[in-house]
């Protein structure tokens, strides 16, 4: 009973001590920060501390604290201690027992530089932290005593075994050069074009004959045949050899050499020569290293380290027996963990000879003897005063982000939609700011996940969870600013590896927060939260990216296109890449089946035509179909298949030019690619096609969930699969999943594949997909419930529909009126790929094509009713139809889909023998017959039928027909169905508009041809003057109402529709006297506009007297085309 008492005592002490800490180190009091570049002993005195800016004189030195993590950095590996700080390091202050710091009191501590020993099983080998090349150190006072260092711990059992000797090594590694731009393998000095031999010199203390072992290597970039690498060691040569690199997949290839050179003197001179076998061939020197076994006497200094791999191998209680000449100052520490340095009891053997015992139980493979009355002591450098600060204990948050300074506006705009808009709990925070904290100011990336660790902790004891982390700014493959216009904003979890399909660049790393997890290159983790990165690299980027994320989320990107899908696949140029229609066929028909209320759209590069110029293949009308999808928006795009930093597949379906030029500011796709490295966001040399679709300030993607490296066909394929029938949209007794709820899912799936690792989420993991958010339900068909409604759908039908919007979760949504948009399709049909390239036979998909009805009705208390008559041209054979339903009322949304029963014909007993009436305009129903229009402008018909519209496409010749300059040797026909739509609550009017882009300066003529649903021929035509590229011509202007009273506004119609424009304006009487004059701003203008809204008063205010009056505008483009227009109008006496 006592023991459990216990435990429940200490477990309320655990959940407790947070409550009553609630403070971050860095909160109060005064924080210096310190800097080191070699290994060993420190000493700050009581002045240096004075000349730091501290107050000593109410300070008591026990409550000395030195915060830091040393050289070795921290581990990759989560521990199941979660941290709210950084690590202390253990010091020893003398004179600090009385509470007082007096003259000669001193701290004297162990540091560790960047580039140290460490000993690796059987070896000790050097090491160089790839994230910092200095140590930052954090030294002030706490509120309570700081961490000392402590007695060595006691050696328990027999002692048997005694180790003499001191092994001395030096190293050279200067990682200048990242030759793959990627991962951690990082060379020096290149032997090559500029010189084929490199020499080195080493100053290393001589006993006697000494026999050193020579450790190297090299990077070999040798091609097409053998070389070898001569190295001369105080002029012994050994050679060896180098074989060729293995392609593509092999950039490059590591070759270790060993050598042992006896040697006299002091100097060590080392010369590497390369015979190589062309000029293409080169060799670059990653790192050598040089070790000797020394005497038994050590003279005792600040960087007086013992080293003995036998004992470090020994697992066993050994003494350990040198000789010294050192007086009785002599202290000899066991750094071994540089965190915690135990001090060694030191046994005078006589004689001059030491002897210390090492217990089992510790680390022992590094130990530094020095003299504590010696002036050799190194001297750290002081940086800076740190702020103080409190981030780790911050309230509690559902998202942080964590963002570079340079984009902190966009991070804070960010915060500020997410608290209200969907009501998150939002931290920021800066990289610093974290390792501030975490890691005594030095940049480490596991310190950005300790802080998550923590703070997800915090959150659960204050019952909220942490779920979503977005990061700020581009990443980089180089820690430490070696490369020119470096990028890394936030640092990036690099794994090893030498070439795109061997490593990874992973944010997920911020994720692992599970003990014993962490490395992805050891263990598997599981992501706790999500993770997404907005690459930005200005703040301009940022913002811009920020922009987009309220429109996506604003009234105006509310619309049908929320319901579409596009699955795009690369062509055939090999065989087995059928894999990438088949697999892309399969996914899209599961969407069909299982989610029926989203539109489809199959982009199958080998169904479209190939078009050769010599030996360059392109889909142009691939390329524009895309562009076309990416225009009238879609919720997700696919992309299976080759792929790369500029785009998709080796024919170039989607270019950056491409991409650069999207413009749908509020139709904005998360792009989902499976493909090799087409978001590769760590070379600051590079801006990928992925990174630059979300970057587009116009629109582009929303987000990415996408490739960074070269990735391998069967897990890309997997991955790609457990998206579209698995993990990536919700049921309907589910809630709308964010970015990050989707991401974490794939992430966490039970069929994770080594390549998972190379998919990155760029964008807002908080963000909510615009899924429609709630259920449209058919409750009755031709009067009878939908359930029992069993009859067959016809030519000629006349159907009923009645319906209701369901809130999702809830019930039915009584209070949502707005519009529903309608689509209803006919039987699929199949179709066949080309087979362009003659690889293998043409692969059969099926597609929704026959659009039996395309128009809009009226929601009322979320309740519809709809009426659509089916046309002549089905296909009569019997089948499943689907009808498919999205509405929104200004703020909320929802979709819902019918199938039904489909074929056959009704017995008629008359037929309408009149074609429909067609009025064609250009750009929209206000223009007239022979105007001026731009080159790119939009094509309107105006449709009426009191039968209905044939819009299906079943039926040969007997599409929706746009013809320009019909019987001339330019006539140009496009196809109309998918640009057709019906009136709201109509099914016998409706319009076609249809963008044209490019046309020819210069007269045309536009004709329009439809059919009726008994197929019944019907046209319109309508003339225009096209002028040329850009031109800015104000095509019809005019005042309203004439005369006026209280109230006159002026329109304009121009030839720049979708620019912005400033327009200038006057008022000025009979005289040319000027009565009033302003100025308004236009974005995205319209082709026809009020440009001037005036209450009829003068700048004074004075309301103007009866009569005529003229007005005169100048309008502007950003880019400084101008033109003007005048007009008159009456105001009523």
């Amino acid at each position: 009973m006592v023991k459990k008492i216990f435990h429940i005592l200490i477990g309320m002490f655990l959940l407790l001590a947070p409550a009553v800490q609630a403070q971050s180190f860095l909160n109060q009091g005064k924080w210096v920060q310190l800097e080191i570049s070699r290994s060993g002993m420190y000493k700050i005195t009581k002045a240096d501390l004075q000349a730091m800016g501290f107050d000593l004189s109410n300070s008591d030195p026990r409550n000395f604290r030195i915060y830091g993590i040393q050289g070795q950095g921290l581990p990759s590996m989560n521990g199941s201690f979660i941290r709210s700080e950084s690590p202390q390091i253990a010091c020893e202050i003398e004179g600090e027992t009385d509470g007082v710091w007096n003259d000669g009191d001193a701290v004297i501590f162990y540091g560790q530089a960047a580039k140290d020993w460490e000993f690796d099983r059987v070896e000790y080998k050097h090491n160089n932290n790839f994230y910092s090349s200095k140590v930052n150190l954090l030294v002030g006072h706490g509120t309570s005593p700081g961490k000392r260092v402590l007695a060595q711990k006691t050696a328990l059992g027999a002692v048997s075994t005694t180790f003499k000797g001191v092994q001395s090594y030096w190293f050279h590694d200067s990682d200048i050069v990242n030759p793959a731009a990627m991962g951690r393998q990082w060379f020096g000095e290149r032997l090559g074009n500029e010189t084929l031999q490199r020499s080195f010199s080493k100053n290393i203390p001589s006993t006697s004959a000494d026999t050193l072992e020579i450790s190297f290597q090299v990077a070999s970039f040798i091609t097409d045949d053998t070389g070898s690498l001569v190295v001369i060691a105080n002029g012994v040569a050994n050679r060896f050899s180098l074989r060729a690199i293995g392609g593509s997949y092999e950039p490059y290839y590591i070759m270790n050499g060993k050598m042992k050179v006896v040697t006299t003197g002091s100097n060590l001179s080392i010369q590497f020569k390369l015979n190589r076998p062309n000029t293409k061939s080169y060799v670059m020197i990653d790192y050598f290293e040089v070790k000797k076994w020394e005497g038994n006497n050590h003279t005792a200094s600040a960087t007086g380290f013992i080293r003995n791999s036998e004992l470090a191998m020994f697992n066993q209680n050994a003494y350990y027996e040198w000789q010294t000449s050192t007086a009785g100052s002599l202290a000899i520490w066991n750094v071994s963990d540089p965190l915690s340095p135990s001090n060694m009891s030191v046994e005078d053997l006589g004689n001059d000879k030491k002897r210390i015992l090492i217990s089992k139980e510790e680390l022992h493979h590094t130990f530094l003897s020095f003299n504590r009355n010696g002036n050799d002591f190194l001297k750290p450098t002081v940086k800076q005063t740190i702020a103080n600060q409190n981030k780790a204990f911050e309230a509690a948050a559902d998202f942080i982000i964590i963002t570079h300074p340079n984009f902190m506006p966009a991070a804070n705009d960010l915060a500020n939609f997410r608290r209200v808009n969907p009501g998150y709990t939002v931290q920021v925070v800066t990289p610093q700011e974290i390792y501030n904290e975490f890691s005594a100011g030095q940049q480490d990336l596991v310190a950005l996940r300790d802080f998550i660790r923590w703070r997800k902790q915090w959150g659960e004891q204050a019952a909220k969870s942490l779920k979503y982390i977005t990061l700020f700014g581009a990443a980089s493959y180089d820690m430490q600013d070696r490369v020119a216009n470096n990028t890394n904003f936030i640092p990036i979890y690099q794994s090893e590896g030498t070439s795109g399909a061997g490593s990874f660049c992973l944010d997920d790393f911020l994720g692992f927060l599970d003990s014993n997890e962490g490395d992805p290159m050891r263990v598997k983790g599981k992501m706790a939260v999500s993770i997404g990165r907005i690459p930005s690299r200005t703040l301009e980027e940022a913002k811009a990216v920020v922009a987009k994320i309220r429109r996506y989320s604003a009234p105006n990107a509310l619309g049908p296109w929320r319901t579409n899908i596009a699955f795009a696949c690369d062509d055939v140029d090999e065989s087995w890449e059928t894999e990438f229609v088949v697999e892309s066929e399969n996914n899209a028909n599961y969407i069909n089946q299982y989610f029926p209320y989203l539109n489809v759209n199959k982009l199958y590069a080998d169904a479209f035509p190939q078009s050769t110029t010599g030996n360059n293949e392109k889909y142009p009308e691939m390329s524009a179909a895309i562009n076309r999808t990416i225009n009238d928006g879609a919720l997700f795009m696919n992309y299976q298949g080759h792929g790369g930093l500029k785009g998709w597949a080796q024919e170039s379906i989607l270019d950056i030019p491409m991409i650069t030029s999207w413009n749908n500011p509020y139709k904005m796709p998360i792009l989902f690619t499976a493909t090799c490295e087409f978001s590769a966001f760590d070379d600051p040399k590079v801006q990928s096609a992925g990174e630059l679709a979300l970057l587009n300030p116009k629109g582009g993607a929303i987000a990415l969930m996408s490739t960074t490296r070269l990735v391998y066909v069967s897990g890309n394929t997997q991955i790609n699969r457990d998206f579209w029938t698995n993990y990536g949209f919700p049921k309907p007794n589910e809630p709308i999943p964010t970015l990050g709820d989707v991401y974490l899912r794939m992430k966490n799936r039970p069929s994770y594949t080594t390549e998972d690792n190379k998919f990155a989420l760029l964008g807002d993991a908080s963000m909510p997909i615009a899924f429609p958010k709630h259920l449209i339900q058919i409750d009755s068909v031709q009067g009878k419930h939908v359930s029992a409604f069993r009859d067959t759908v016809k030519a000629f039908s006349v159907v009923h529909l009645k319906g209701h919007v369901n809130e999702r979760l809830v019930g039915e949504l009584t209070n949502f009126n707005g519009t529903m948009w309608v689509k209803i399709y006919d039987k699929p049909l199949q179709k066949f790929t080309l087979d362009n390239d003659g690889q293998s036979k043409p692969v059969a998909f099926s597609e929704l094509s026959g659009i039996l009805f395309n128009g809009q009705v009226t929601v009322k208390n979320g309740r519809f009713e709809l009426v659509f008559s089916v046309p002549k041209d089905i296909a009569y054979n019997y089948g499943i139809g689907v009808a498919k339903f999205y509405a929104h009322n200004g703020e909320t949304d929802a979709a819902g889909s019918w199938k039904f029963f489909i074929g056959g014909s009704e017995s008629l007993q008359s037929v309408d023998t009149d074609g429909p009436i067609v009025r064609a305009f250009m750009q929209d129903t206000t223009f007239t017959n022979g105007g001026k229009v731009a080159r790119d402008v939009d094509f309107v018909a105006r449709i009426f039928d009191k039968d209905g519209i044939n819009a299906t496409g079943a039926g040969i010749g007997r599409d929706i027909q746009l013809i320009i300059d019909e019987g001339t040797e330019n006539q140009k026909s496009f196809v109309l169905n998918d640009y057709f739509g019906y009136d709201v609550n109509s099914y016998t009017r409706g319009t076609v508009r249809f963008p044209l882009s490019g046309l020819q300066p210069g007269l045309h003529t536009f004709t329009c041809k439809a059919w009726d649903i008994y197929n019944n021929p019907g046209k319109g035509s309508v003339g225009c003057l096209v002028i040329p590229p850009r031109t800015l011509e104000i095509t019809g202007s005019a005042a309203y109402p004439v005369p006026f009273q209280n109230e006159l506004k002026v329109w304009i119609q121009h030839t720049l529709p979708g620019e912005n424009l400033t327009v200038k304006w006057k008022i000025l009487d009979a005289q040319g006297r000027l009565i009033r004059e302003g100025e308004s701003f236009h974005e995205s203008a319209p082709a026809k506009m009020t440009v001037i809204d005036w209450d009829g008063r003068t700048q004074n205010g004075a309301e103007i007297y009866g009569g005529v009056y003229f007005y005169q505008l100048l309008v502007l483009t950003e880019d400084g085309l101008e033109n003007q227009v005048g007009g008159k109008f009456v105001k009523s006496q």
